[in-house]
């Protein structure tokens, strides 16, 4: 600032202080001439008092700051020639009083925060992981045609072929489980040592390559082990891609968290895309031609990530690493196996991955409740994905608003109960509910009213324990939400297994009432050992109330 900009300003402090009245005065009777040049044509009339400070405050933000930093380089009595721009010095010179007096604007600074603008890069992250969702969700549709198909090939009777096919899919996703489970506790490592690009791209050939073979299998066994190497394949991509946007927004947090909830919604996009079209698709074609078109869904993601911005660099970073030791592999397992409050958290939160993928069997249980054609049966799995996602928003609002340990314990307790309560109403309509709900459609709607209320209030603590658990793990985050997967996948397999032995012999009350135990137990053990990781993390709720107590404090 000139000198001569300097004692105009501190004449007008000087006012503000000694005369404030007629200070005030002056400066709300101004008008303000430079505001069309930034702004809109109607913008042109006399502004005063409030009016007035709020678009000084505006222009100083979008004008002043560029300039007071060129303007350190500057010497001399004029910063801005004469003639056109004279004006503007007289409003810049007002808007430096604004600064001294009103250092920040935090209006100003609040909406442009609120522009964030995905890039390239999110768009890529979106549509591949999109790809590699729908086509590891196919094979839930298509299981139980193709089993009813086998089964029907052998000319069982009615009742036979049912339980068959009941046993069939059991047995055929507990294997799946396997893979996934493999997956989730060995790729991580992989992806740390090979990149996020390459393992991203290779991994959505590997799908789409383990899709082809599920097409072309003839028998549950071999169905089983293509399944199961999609779920090892598909198990790395969202610790790939959360990794590869976490390295490009390595400074730009606010975008990342834009980009990771653009990647979260990802998934349930590609549920319901995949549910909706392998419903359409598997009506009017066979169930191998949409497993194919599922593969080549898996291929055109891995070509997406081939053309991800920021690969040069991470290629370059790759080379740069040091080469790999054990040391660390083993440091990190002593660190999340070694502690006995993360046993407790995996094997409690394991359940939520059972519930989660209840889908798995759900379509079975339409088939042979309302005797619908398996094409239908399978996409009415769409409740449960419908179910988590009311329930992830309205959990997340109402999480916000518990302002004390015991808000969130009670808040997880009714989660819970709703939950079991729902299990149980499963259990209540396969014994009871072909004799109070003789119309199919009746039936229907009762049990995908009752799945979504399961999936619902399930929901918030699956999206949300991973992140909230590994914030007290450190540097060890990604191989405590590697592993809190992979305890789900690795549960669930004897679970699903124990399901397709006991539903043929003991029928479908039998295979609910166990998930509503396991569920129960679950939830128990869960609110035992959970208020440390409660802890961790303050909801606004906490903020505020703590702020209300300091008040009486600091007076």
């Amino acid at each position: 600032m000139d000198y001569y900009s300097h004692h105009k300003v501190m004449t007008v402090l000087a006012l503000l202080f000694l005369c404030p009245a007629v200070a005030t005065e002056a400066f709300s009777s101004a008008r303000v001439s430079s505001i069309p040049r930034g702004g809109s044509p109607g913008a042109s009339e006399e502004l005063r008092g409030g009016a007035r400070l709020r678009a000084l405050t505006t222009q100083r933000e979008r004008r002043w700051r560029p300039l007071k930093q060129s303007s350190v380089a500057t010497t001399g009595p004029r910063l801005f020639p004469r003639g056109e721009n004279s004006t503007m010095t007289a409003t810049l010179v007002e808007e430096e009083v604004m600064d001294a007096v009103f250092p920040e604007a935090p209006d100003a600074a609040v909406e442009k925060k609120k522009k964030h603008f995905l890039k390239r890069i999110d768009g890529i992250v979106f549509v591949s992981y999109l790809c590699n969702v729908m086509a590891l969700s196919l094979p839930v549709l298509l299981v139980p045609i193709a089993a009813t198909e086998h089964a029907t090939s052998m000319s069982l009777s009615a009742k036979a072929a049912t339980v068959m096919v009941a046993s069939q899919v059991a047995s055929i996703s507990s294997v799946a489980s396997l893979g996934g489970a493999l997956g989730k506790f060995v790729n991580g490592f992989i992806c740390k040592e090979l990149g996020s690009y390459f393992c991203s791209s290779a991994y959505l050939v590997g799908l789409g390559v383990c899709s082809l073979a599920f097409s072309l299998s003839t028998n549950a066994q071999t169905m089983s082990y293509a399944f199961a190497g999609m779920e090892f394949f598909a198990s790395i991509q969202w610790a790939s891609l959360a990794v590869m946007l976490s390295n490009y927004y390595a400074k730009e947090p606010v975008k990342l968290s834009a980009a990771l909830t653009a990647l979260g919604l990802s998934s349930t996009s590609g549920q319901l895309l995949a549910k909706f079209f392998g419903m359409t698709l598997s009506s009017a074609f066979h169930w191998r031609l949409v497993a194919q078109l599922g593969a080549l869904v898996a291929f055109g993601g891995a070509m997406l990530i081939s053309q991800a911005p920021g690969r040069e660099a991470a290629a370059e970073v790759q080379k740069q690493k040091p080469p790999f030791e054990w040391k660390s592999v083993a440091h990190s397992l002593k660190a999340v196996l070694g502690s006995p409050l993360f046993l407790m958290l995996g094997l409690a939160h394991s359940m939520s991955f059972v519930c989660r993928g209840t889908d798995r069997i759900l379509g079975t249980f339409f088939q042979e409740m309302s005797s619908l054609p398996p094409a239908i049966s399978g996409g009415l799995t769409i409740t449960i994905t419908f179910g988590l996602i009311q329930g992830l928003i309205s959990g997340a609002k109402k999480y916000a608003k518990c302002a004390t340990l015991e808000d969130k314990r009670n808040f997880l307790k009714k989660r819970y109960v709703a939950c079991i309560s729902a299990t149980l109403g499963l259990v209540a309509l396969s014994q009871v509910g072909a004799g109070l709900l003789p119309n199919r459609w009746a039936m229907t709607a009762a049990l995908a009213l009752v799945s979504g209320i399961m999936a619902s209030n399930i929901s918030f603590q699956y999206f949300q324990f991973p992140a909230m658990i590994a914030q007290r793990y450190g540097d060890h985050k990604p191989v405590v939400i590697s592993f809190l997967d992979g305890f789900g996948f690795l549960l669930s397999a004897p679970i699903f297994a124990a399901i397709s032995k006991i539903v043929p012999s003991m029928g479908w009350s039998s295979g609910w009432g166990l998930l509503a135990t396991l569920f129960g137990s679950a939830a128990v053990l869960m609110l035992t050992c959970i208020n440390p990781i409660l802890n961790l993390s303050k909801t606004p709720a906490e903020e505020e109330l703590e702020k209300q107590q300091a008040v009486p404090l600091m007076g």
